[in-house]
């Protein structure tokens, strides 16, 4: 497989990790809000069932027709306000549950798109996460040689401040009468040369800072698709393990319960049945039994787990 082949295959794998995320997450937020509208609802009927319990008690006090009348009406009306809400809630919950079922479908489509995985697009993108770790290395390598200009600038601001200092000398000489021109053209000039180095220093620097910058940025963004591409192909070969061990499981199985195998147990079980015929009272062999325990199969239906066999007779537990 080419790189621009690969390429494509890795896109549109990670293009599905991306759709199966975007899915599973829109199901796992819908089950949220109808597990929340399903406790909202269970409340709402328990209380209705709270109101409807609270019926106005007759026979038990004297009160006046009016009264009775109007505590009648004060019920009817709970009554009928717990039922709405009752209703409302119910109504929120149904809506719910058929987002939920439809997000829950999308979700199971996005699975079931999954590209196949081969093992030369597992091979390419080796490659590819190889060259992105390169390029991430070539980029570290180049900030740790990246120059230190802090001594040069340090040092030429020392030269600066040792001859302003001299110059100071040679001016208090002047103001003496006892002044060295050559002394002082020479300072001035030693000066102008420090403050030159420092200049260039100073660009040196900011040069340097600004390369930084970009491989800081570069390097950022190696690091980022070194890390993607290692996902994927982390993925690819999750699933290309999966089909290899689901292929030996069925080698396995086929192997445990075919005739050779049940041929060989039956002929071992023939030939001791002899042995315990020609030998003599105080010697027995065994009949064959075998009992085979497997760890919990990955992608065969029902999962055996003990197979236990018996002369030529099999029986498949668990």
């Amino acid at each position: 497989m080419t790189t621009q082949a690969a390429s494509k295959a890795a896109e549109k794998r990670f293009a599905w990790i991306t759709e199966q995320d975007e899915k599973q997450e829109a199901y796992l937020h819908l089950k949220d809000l109808h597990d929340h509208a399903k406790a909202q609802a269970n409340a709402a009927r328990k209380a209705a069932d709270k109101v409807a319990a609270q019926a106005p008690e007759t026979g038990m006090r004297r009160i006046g027709p009016g009264e009775r009348e109007q505590e009648e009406k004060d019920y009817q009306r709970d009554v009928m306000i717990a039922e709405r809400k009752v209703t409302e809630a119910e109504s929120v919950l149904a809506e719910l549950a058929q987002q939920k079922e439809l997000a829950n479908q999308a979700w199971e489509a996005a699975i079931e798109k999954e590209p196949k995985a081969t093992k030369a697009e597992l091979e390419a993108l080796e490659a590819d996460v190889t060259r992105a770790e390169d390029r991430e290395a070539s980029i570290r390598e180049a900030m740790a040689k990246a120059g230190d200009t802090g001594e040069a600038m340090q040092a030429a601001q020392g030269e600066i401040e040792q001859a302003q200092r001299d110059l100071d000398d040679l001016a208090a000489d002047a103001a003496l009468g006892v002044a060295n021109q050559a002394q002082q053209r020479k300072t001035t000039a030693a000066l102008e040369d420090a403050r030159g180095r420092l200049r260039e220093a100073q660009e040196e620097a900011h040069r340097q800072a600004a390369a930084r910058r970009g491989l800081e940025k570069r390097l950022a963004a190696a690091e980022a698709e070194a890390e993607e591409l290692r996902m994927l192909r982390d993925s690819l070969e999750s699933d290309l393990l999966k089909e290899e061990h689901a292929r030996l499981e069925d080698q396995l199985m086929a192997f445990l319960q075919g005739d050779d195998f049940r041929r060989t147990l039956a002929n071992l079980a023939e030939i001791r049945a002899k042995m315990n015929r020609r030998s003599g009272p105080y010697q027995r062999w065994e009949g064959v039994r075998l009992r085979v325990e497997l760890p919990a199969l990955y992608d065969l239906p029902g999962r055996p787990r003990i197979l236990e066999y018996q002369g030529d007779t099999m029986k498949v537990t668990g």
